[in-house]
């Protein structure tokens, strides 16, 4: 009987609690009936979403910080704490297991991530109302304090913009009024801000500005939630939910997790190499916005150091947050102990070193120093190869042989393929490869040197060492099958049985094996030298073939489209298209260009017909004549450029490429 009563007795009070809700919308302790936002708190509180505390408080003037912001939208986007039927508790608690890796890294990140409220924010991510990337901006910190973030307009605007389910109309929304202080909104957040200005739902200061980076009031949080609301909310959910993990089209955005140490940073590529625990080894690229926080300081990849343990997140296999700390020093390697003899410095024999094989590009004698630079070539796991050049000082102790013979520093050459044993920018020893000589190899890349013009092909030796072989008027190639060819008529993927004096090939023996290869088109990469597609096969395994030039019409491929090529080794004859698929691409010449979009017009007459095309920080620039990717900012009036989508439903171009400047 005393449990019962025990049981009524608080069955009361919780009644009572959330009878508050509705009680205290009628009239809060701190809210007076002339508050400019009463109208707008009752509304609100009338429907659950924002009420006072227990005391009838409503705290209007205090910021809302993005943990209370995620309930309320989350309640405002559908989300239900009773009565689900059993397909939104499936919804629930699948978009809740899909996010949890994310959510467990801030939750291990930060002392005052509010786990609490983890199911609100995967559903608000599941409804696309949040990206992974808003994560970021829940907590901020500063040294060892934390802080919650208050909601900034700005911000409230995206969020609000999203939850009507009108994220296509404010990026499509053309404005021209603008507030005094528009320099100071975000480039990213502008088409919502004002496509907001536009339905009435946010306005300006007395002096026409808005004050983007100013935090939220719950009092003007309430007011613009109310008309919100008012105009329309979307509370569909999406068909499907998007996998952490598991692979998915190219038009899904996937998001996964990092967790491991930084193997190596590679500043010119702007990725970088994360060591799993696992073993496994990645190299990630960086987003144009990737946040990078140090023992939870804002800072760029440059102050990255190898063996930093790292967190993070990846968008579409590029890094959009990562947090790293500081690799740290026992008090014996940092100064003597007081009652100890002083640490002996450290011997070579106890150092780790680092092995490269590479190429000599420069060496450096003088009567204080003496140097050599080794240019190391790496094959990219996201593809294609990495090059690195790094300077190592050479003290009178260096073992330096040559086919196994002691040499000097001063018979070292530039192009000499050298095996060194370095560490902290010192080289221990040099062994280099002997004048003449013979190797098996095969060709993985073949280029030209933009400003020398030299041509050569970066090849892979059984070993799996990679090097750069020049080819030059006294090269002598032969490819099997065909006879003498010229440097463009060996095809990647081609054995090559050569000899070499240092880096310049003196006679070439190719052969490769021609076939047939089925699948499905991922990536394009259209340049004037180098086109190459990814193909998807049937193991779901990603490869690239590379286009031989003029052998079809590049322009007539589709992502997307099951296709057979025919192999030439590695490069493509020709393209048999099984399956086409539907898309937009488009061809013409840039008219305009806006933060979201680009004007297209068909012709070079000011006259004709023009298309309007999306774009966003994931669309891939490509400069044809260079073959190298670009940015964003190279694009120009009256460029010539071809622009295609991921699928027909797409709104956002995958890819840009520049045919003509």
């Amino acid at each position: 009987m005393k449990f019962i009563k025990k049981f009524l007795a608080i069955s009361l009070i919780l009644s009572m609690m959330q009878s508050n809700v509705v009680i205290a919308a009628s009239k809060y302790t701190d809210v007076a009936e002339s508050h400019w936002a009463y109208n707008s708190i009752l509304a609100i509180a009338e429907k659950g979403y924002m009420v006072s505390n227990i005391s009838g408080d409503y705290k209007p003037d205090s910021p809302i910080d993005k943990f209370d912001t995620s309930k309320i939208l989350a309640m405002a986007a559908g989300y239900k704490y009773s009565g689900t039927s059993a397909d939104e508790s499936a919804i629930y608690n699948s978009a809740y297991a899909n996010y949890k890796p994310i959510l467990d890294v801030y939750k291990a990140t930060y002392a005052k991530w509010s786990s609490n409220t983890d199911r609100e924010i995967s559903y608000l991510l599941y409804k696309g109302i949040y990206d992974a990337s808003d994560l970021d901006l829940f907590v901020l910190r500063s040294g060892d304090k934390e802080n919650l973030r208050a909601l900034s307009r700005q911000e409230a605007a995206v969020y609000l913009v999203k939850l009507m389910g009108r994220k296509d109309q404010a990026l499509a929304y053309t404005y021209t009024a603008k507030f005094t202080d528009d320099a100071k909104i975000s480039a990213d957040y502008k088409a919502y801000v004002y496509y907001l200005k536009s339905l009435g739902v946010i306005s300006g200061e007395t002096d026409n500005s808005f004050n983007p980076n100013g935090a939220v009031t719950r009092a003007a949080f309430a007011v613009m939630l109310d008309k919100t609301i008012k105009i329309g909310v979307n509370t569909s959910n999406p068909n499907t939910l998007p996998t952490v993990n598991q692979s998915q089209d190219s038009s899904t955005t996937i998001i996964d997790t990092i967790s491991g140490t930084v193997e190596k940073v590679h500043t010119s590529l702007n990725a970088v190499q994360i060591k799993y625990a696992t073993g496994e080894t990645k190299i990630h690229k960086l987003d144009a916005s990737a946040s990078i926080l140090i023992d939870g300081i804002q800072k760029t990849m440059y102050d990255l150091q190898e063996g930093m343990p790292v967190i993070g997140l990846l968008k579409n296999n590029a890094a959009i947050d990562i947090k790293a700390q500081s690799v740290k020093t026992t008090p014996e390697q940092t100064a003597p102990s007081a009652t100890k003899e002083p640490a002996a410095p450290v011997q070579p024999a106890e150092i780790e070193y680092r092995i490269l094989r590479g190429t000599v590009t420069d060496v450096k004698i003088t009567s204080e120093v003496k140097e050599v630079t080794i240019e190391v070539r790496i094959i990219n796991p996201l593809g294609g190869i990495i090059v690195e050049r790094e300077t190592f000082k050479v003290e009178n102790d260096c073992d330096i042989k040559r086919g196994g013979k002691d040499i000097s520093f001063a018979a070292v050459n530039i192009n000499d393929v050298v095996k060194a044993k370095v560490y902290s920018g010192k080289a221990y020893t040099l062994e280099l490869e002997e004048k003449n000589r013979r190797m098996n190899v095969v060709v993985l890349d073949k280029k030209i040197d933009s400003a020398l013009g030299t041509k050569f092909y970066v090849v892979q030796d059984i070993k799996g060492d990679t090097y750069d072989l020049i080819v030059n008027n006294d090269s002598d190639l032969t490819r099997k099958g065909v006879g003498k060819v010229n440097f463009g008529d060996i095809r990647i993927g081609d054995s090559l049985d050569l000899t070499a004096e240092y880096a310049v090939i003196k006679e070439a023996y190719a052969y490769g094996e021609q076939g047939h290869v089925e699948g499905v088109i991922s990536e394009i990469q259209l340049a004037k030298d180098n086109s190459y597609i990814m193909l998807i096969d049937s193991g779901n395994k990603a490869v690239k073939y590379h286009i031989i030039n003029g052998a079809f019409d590049i322009y007539s491929l589709r992502l997307n489209s099951k296709v057979r090529l025919r192999l030439d080794s590695k490069e493509i004859e020709s393209v048999s298209i099984l399956e086409d698929a539907l898309h937009n691409y488009y061809t013409g010449y840039i008219e305009s260009i806006n933060s979201r979009y680009i004007v297209l017009r068909n012709s070079q007459a000011a006259n004709s017909s023009t298309v309007k095309l999306y774009y966003d920080s994931y669309t891939i620039v490509t400069d044809s004549l260079t073959g190298q990717r670009s940015t964003l900012n190279a694009l120009y009036q009256n460029m010539k450029v071809y622009v295609m989508f991921n699928n027909s439903a797409s709104e956002v171009a995958a890819g840009i490429t520049i045919l003509e400047k």
